[in-house]
């Protein structure tokens, strides 16, 4: 799924990260993925264009605040 990209949150210690964002059909899409790949997008979220980013089906953890796991 394709996900613009709004925040990240990492904790390195754990090895994961979590990441918020739109889909193209403006649904909330909230997902884990590796820390080391969600802090280098991090430093592109202050830039003025989108980031956007393809997120598996498996890292969805909710999509409009309905859980999926």
């Amino acid at each position: 799924m394709r996900v613009k990209l709004g925040s990240v949150a990492f904790l390195k210690a754990a090895g994961g990260g979590y990441g918020i964002g739109l889909d193209d059909d403006g649904h909330l899409i909230e997902f884990l993925g590796d820390w080391r790949a969600l802090k280098a997008l991090r430093g592109a979220l202050v830039g003025p264009e989108p980031v956007y980013l393809e997120v598996e089906d498996w890292a969805i953890i909710a999509i409009d605040d309905q859980v999926r796991i």
